[in-house]
C-alpha cells in the first residue's frame, strides 16, 4: 500500500497543508516542534480516528490518497463537536469509479489490524529513550510473535486461563465454586433428599428383606470365587501367549529398523538422503525440462520448414509494380490521345478534299489550290499522329511483355500476384523471427531449469547438465525414496504391531503364570463365548454382592435411625436444583476456558513452527546489511533468547553483550520482518521518528542503504523523520529520496 498524497485541513498546528509522497523513502526534515510527528499522527487519525485517551475537543480534518492491490482510493476523516456531542465522519471513495464505499472501516479495509498493532508494528520511535536490547528484546520478540504486540504475551494469557481452569477443576483443592466442591455438595444434598423420600418405605421393607439379603450374599460369594478361578486360569494362558507374541513382534521391529538404517547409510551422499520433497522438485524440473526440450525441437523444425518455404517462394521485384502500372497508364493515355488527334486530322483532310473538288468543279482554281494545300497539310498531320499512336502502342505492348501479360487485365493480375508474394514473404519472415524468439526463450528456460537441477544434484553429490541427466537423476532419486519409504512403512507397521502387543513383565511373573497353569492341570482356556459368559457371571455376582452388602448396611443403619428426625424433602429439592444449575454453569465455563487456552497455545505453536524461521531469516538478512557485515545472522532459541553470529569470527554472541546501537539494529530487523509476516503482500508503511540516536555514521549509512534496498525489494513506503541535517544529508547521498522540509 502506497500513500500518494496527504491533505491536512486542520490537525494540530497544520492548516490546509498538502504533502505528496512516493514509494520508497520519504525524508521529512525539520527542527524540533516543526510538525514531523504530527504528520504520522494525522495518518493514524485518518485510518483509526482519535485515540481512546484523547479528550481534546479541537476539530480535525484531513484526507489521504492511497493505492493498493484493491485499487486507488481517497480516505477522508473529520472530527468535531456538534452541540456538545462528538461527530466523527469518515468517507472512502473509489477513485477508479469515483464512487463512495458504504460501511467501510479504513483500518480494517486497508491494513486489517487494530490501531494498537498498527502503531506498534509500523511506528519506530526514539530508541534512546527506552531499552530495546538484551532480555527486553527477547521478550518483545516472544510477545510480537504470539500477539503482534510487544506488551501482550499469549502464553501468559494462557497461564491466567490455566489458573481459572485449575480453580474450577479443583486441582488445588475443593475451593469455593469449584466443580468438585459443587459435585460434593450435590451428592450430599441428593443423598439427604433420597433418604428423606425413601425413609418411610425403607422402614417397612428393611426388616423383612435383611435376612434374605444376607443369605443371597453368601451364595453369591461362593459362586463368585468359583468363576474367578476359571477366569484366572484362562487369563494366565492368554497372558503367556501375549508375552510370546510381543517378543516375536519386538524381534521383527528390530529387524526392520536394522534394514532401514543400512538402506539410509547406503543411499545417503554428502549427508543427504532424497526425500519426497526432493523427488517432487526433481519431477517438476524434469517436466519443465522435457517441455522446453520439446519446444526447442519443435521450433527448430518449424524454422527449417519456414526457411524452406521462403527459399521456394519466387521473389518479386519489389517496388517496380507501381512504376510499371504508371508507365502502362501513361502509354495507354498517349495511344488514346494520338488516336483522337488522328481521327480529327483525317476528318479535316476529307472535308478539305471535298471542298477542293467542289472548287475545281466550279473552276475556282486559286481557292481550290489553297484548299488542296490545306488538305495535304491535314494528311501530313494525320500521318504524324498515326506514327505517334503506333509507337505508344508498341511501348504499351513492351510493358505488358515485361510483366508476362498480354493486356492490361493480365498485367493487373500479375501485379496482384507480386503483391501477394511480397506479403507472403514478409509473413514468412515474421514467422521465422517469432519462431527464433520462442526457441531462444525456450533455451533460456531450459538453461534455468538445468541450473536449478544442478543445484539439487549437488546436494546429493551428483551432476546434472542435460535433460537426459535430469531424467536419470530423478529416476535414481525416486527409486531411493521409494525404497526408503517402503522400509519406513514396514518399520511403522512393525512398530504398530509391537505397540499393540507391548507389555511389561518380569521373570517372576512368568514363573508365577506357569505355576498357576500347571496347578489347574491341562484345562484348555475358555473360548471367547465361554469367557464372556463367565465374566458376565463374575460381574453379576460381584455387583449383586456389593449391592446386597450396601443394601444390608443401609438397612441396618436405617433400623437404628428410623426414629431420627426427618428433613424437609421439598426444601432439599430446591437446594439440590440450585446446586445442579451452578454445577452445569461451572462445567460449561470450564470447557470454554479449556477451548480458549488450547486455541491460544495452538496459535503460538503455529507461529513458532511455520512463521518464526522465515522471520528470523529476513531479520538476519536485514541485520547483515545494516551492520555492514559485522553481524551476519540473528538466531533465537526455544526460550526466545537471542544471539548473533559475528561476521569476523563466525562465533555466536548473546545479544546482551551487544552495544545499544547494535541492539537498535536487531530491534529494527525483527520489527520489519515481523511486520512482513503480519501484513503479508499488502505492506503497510514504516515510520521512523528520530529513531537512530545510538548509531555512528558508518552504522547509519549501512542502515540507510539496507532500508533503501528493503523499500525497493518490497515496494515499501518509508517515512524517515529527523531534525538532524547530518542524517538527512547522509540519507540523500546514499539513496533516492523524496525530501520534504518543514
Amino acid at each position: 500500500m502506497i500513500i500518494e498524497e496527504l491533505k491536512i485541513g486542520r490537525f494540530a498546528a497544520f492548516e490546509n497543508k498538502t504533502f505528496n509522497f512516493t514509494q520508497g523513502i520519504n525524508l521529512i526534515e525539520g527542527e524540533n516542534e516543526s510538525g514531523k510527528s504530527t504528520i504520522a499522527e494525522c495518518i493514524r487519525f485518518i485510518f483509526y480516528g482519535n485515540r481512546e485517551d484523547d479528550q481534546s475537543q479541537t476539530p480535525r480534518q484531513g484526507y489521504l490518497i492511497l493505492s493498493c492491490e484493491k485499487g486507488r482510493f481517497k480516505v477522508e476523516r473529520s472530527f468535531a463537536y456538534s452541540g456538545g456531542v462528538p461527530d466523527m465522519r469518515v468517507t472512502i471513495t473509489d477513485l477508479q469509479i469515483n464512487a463512495p464505499l458504504k460501511g467501510k472501516d479504513p483500518g480494517a479495509m486497508f491494513l486489517g489490524v487494530s490501531a494498537d498493532i498498527f502503531e506498534r508494528s509500523c511506528f519506530f520511535g526514539q530508541f534512546g529513550q527506552r531499552n530495546v536490547g538484551g532480555q527486553a528484546l527477547s521478550c518483545a520478540l516472544e510477545n510480537m510473535l504470539s500477539t503482534a504486540d510487544e506488551q501482550i504475551n499469549a502464553e501468559k494469557s494462557a497461564e491466567l486461563l490455566e489458573g481459572e481452569i485449575v480453580r474450577l477443576s479443583g486441582e488445588r483443592g475443593e475451593e469455593q465454586g469449584s466443580i468438585p466442591q459443587l459435585e460434593q455438595k450435590k451428592a450430599l444434598l441428593k443423598e439427604r433428599y433420597d433418604r428423606a423420600v425413601e425413609m418411610e418405605a425403607d422402614h417397612k421393607r428393611t426388616g423383612e428383606s435383611l435376612q434374605e439379603n444376607k443369605k443371597k450374599i453368601e451364595g453369591n460369594r461362593a459362586a463368585l470365587e468359583e468363576c474367578k478361578a476359571q477366569l484366572g486360569h484362562s487369563d494366565a494362558l492368554h497372558r503367556l501367549e501375549h508375552i510370546k507374541r510381543a517378543k516375536l513382534a519386538e524381534d521383527a521391529l528390530t529387524e526392520c529398523r536394522n534394514q532401514l538404517t543400512e538402506a539410509r547409510e547406503e543411499c545417503a551422499r554428502n549427508g543427504f538422503l532424497p526425500d519426497g520433497s526432493y523427488v517432487k522438485q526433481l519431477r517438476s524440473l524434469l517436466e519443465k525440462g522435457r517441455r522446453y526440450e520439446a519446444a526447442i525441437g519443435e521450433k527448430k523444425e518449424e524454422y527449417a520448414l519456414l526457411k524452406s518455404e521462403y527459399e521456394r517462394t519466387p521473389k518479386p521485384e519489389g517496388g517496380k509494380e507501381g512504376e510499371l502500372l504508371e508507365k502502362v497508364a501513361t502509354a495507354s493515355a498517349t495511344v488514346a490521345a494520338n488516336k483522337n488527334y488522328l481521327i480529327i486530322s483525317v476528318a479535316a483532310a476529307g472535308l478539305l478534299l471535298l471542298m477542293t473538288l467542289l472548287l475545281f468543279i466550279f473552276k475556282v482554281v486559286a481557292a481550290a489550290v489553297v484548299f488542296l494545300l490545306l488538305m495535304l497539310s491535314s494528311c501530313g498531320v494525320a500521318a504524324f499522329f498515326f506514327l505517334r499512336m503506333k509507337k505508344a502502342k508498341e511501348e504499351e505492348q513492351a510493358l505488358y511483355a515485361s510483366a508476362g501479360a498480354g493486356n492490361r487485365e493480365e498485367l493487373a493480375k500479375a501485379v496482384e500476384e507480386w503483391a501477394r508474394l511480397t506479403e507472403r514473404l514478409s509473413g514468412i519472415e515474421r514467422q521465422m523471427e517469432e519462431c527464433a524468439r520462442k526457441r531462444g526463450k525456450a533455451e533460456e528456460e531450459r538453461a534455468a531449469v538445468l541450473n536449478d537441477a544442478g543445484l539439487l544434484a549437488e546436494r546429493w553429490g551428483e551432476k546434472c547438465t542435460s535433460v537426459s541427466a535430469l531424467d536419470s537423476l530423478y529416476t535414481a532419486a525416486a527409486e531411493v525414496h521409494e525404497r526408503i519409504s517402503s522400509l519406513e512403512d514396514a518399520e511403522k507397521q512393525a512398530n504398530v504391531e509391537y505397540a499393540g502387543l507391548r507389555t511389561e513383565y518380569t521373570t517372576e511373573e512368568v514363573k508365577a503364570l506357569i505355576e498357576r497353569v500347571k496347578a489347574e492341570g491341562s484345562k484348555p482356556p475358555l473360548s471367547p463365548e465361554e469367557y464372556k459368559k463367565v465374566t458376565m457371571k463374575v460381574n453379576f455376582y460381584d455387583q449383586t454382592s456389593r449391592a446386597l452388602e450396601e443394601r444390608t448396611a443401609k438397612q441396618e443403619a436405617h433400623l437404628l435411625e428410623l426414629e431420627g428426625q426427618m428433613e424437609d424433602r421439598h426444601l432439599l429439592y430446591r437446594e439440590l436444583t440450585e446446586v445442579e444449575e451452578a454445577l452445569a454453569n461451572a462445567r460449561e465455563r470450564l470447557e470454554r476456558l479449556k477451548l480458549a487456552k488450547q486455541a491460544l497455545l495452538l496459535a503460538v505453536e503455529r507461529m513458532r513452527a511455520k512463521i518464526l524461521p522465515g522471520i528470523m531469516e529476513e531479520a538476519s538478512d536485514f541485520l547483515s546489511g545494516a551492520s555492514a557485515g559485522r553481524y551476519t545472522a540473528l538466531l533465537t532459541g526455544e526460550d526466545f533468547s537471542l544471539r548473533v553470529i559475528d561476521g569476523k569470527t563466525g562465533k555466536e554472541r548473546p545479544i546482551e553483550e551487544l552495544s545499544a546501537a547494535m541492539g537498535d539494529l536487531c530491534y529494527i530487523a525483527l520489527r520489519i520482518s515481523l511486520t512482513s509476516g503480519l501484513y503479508g503482500d499488502e505492506q503497510a508503511m514504516m515510520v521512523f521518528d528520530e529513531s537512530f540516536t545510538h548509531l555512528d555514521d558508518l552504522r547509519l549509512a549501512s542502515l540507510f542503504m539496507t532500508l533503501a534496498r528493503t523499500a525497493e525489494e518490497k515496494g515499501l513506503q518509508i517515512f524517515f523523520m529527523t531534525c538532524r541535517k547530518r542524517e538527512a544529508a547522509l540519507f540523500e547521498k546514499i539513496a533516492r529520496v523524496n525530501r520534504i522540509s518543514l
